[in-house]
């Protein structure tokens, strides 16, 4: 099962303003987050920022957080029949892997999240230049959890934004067809538009249209 998440451009923005800090320390919060299954692939809708207020949390240039933060979670995951996120900064740029801390924190509540809500733990953090990477975190055996990276993390709205996982859907490779259109849009533009995966309903006089405009664009490719 592939793996991605989503959200609004509006609750981007917000956990972009609190997460990256003038003073460039990390910082935390955990979200509710709802399922959108498909045939293939498990979509996390996050919906609902649960912000700290004092005693939740420890900082110290990196961020911890404390019990009763989790714990305050927990209730409203299982008021809303909602799953669980644990969402954070780091100070570098780009799609951010795990360190030591980020497994030892979201493997000592995944076992509680999943039991408590019937569903995966989510984590996401969030680079110094407004890039997202997510994972969820699956049940192997006894007290045994791995990590599945997301595809994607995709913010949506007027506009939308991806955050691609360059390992699982990696860039496409130049081809001399689109050196028009990668000139139009830019080297980035072009690679992510390719990357889309875009679906129109109807093919007839006007979805016929939009699919050769897309295939012009690189979208589809």
């Amino acid at each position: 099962m592939r793996v991605s998440t989503a959200l609004t451009n509006k609750l981007n923005e917000g956990l972009q303003s609190f997460l990256i800090r003038q003073d460039g320390d990390e910082d935390l919060l955990f979200c509710l987050w709802t399922p959108s299954r498909g045939k293939e692939r498990l979509t996390a809708l996050v919906h609902t920022p649960l912000l700290p207020v004092d005693g939740d949390r420890q900082r110290h240039g990196n961020v911890s957080f404390n019990a009763q933060f989790f714990e305050r979670t927990c209730r409203e995951a299982m008021k809303a029949n909602c799953g669980i996120g644990l969402l954070h900064s780091h100070p570098g740029p780009g799609w951010q892997g795990l360190n030591s801390g980020d497994v030892a924190a979201e493997t000592r509540i995944a076992g509680a999240a999943e039991s408590l809500t019937d569903l995966p733990l989510l984590g996401m953090t969030l680079s110094n230049d407004g890039v997202w990477s997510a994972r969820m975190w699956r049940h192997i055996r006894g007290k045994k959890f791995e990590h599945a990276w997301c595809e994607s993390v995709r913010s949506v709205g007027q506009h939308m934004n991806v955050s691609f996982n360059d390992a699982l859907i990696p860039r496409p490779k130049f081809r001399e067809m689109f050196r028009r259109t990668a000139t139009v849009w830019g080297p980035e533009n072009h690679s992510n538009l390719a990357r889309l995966n875009i679906g129109i309903v109807g093919l007839g006089s006007v979805g016929s249209i939009v699919a050769e405009t897309l295939a012009r664009m690189g979208a589809l490719c």
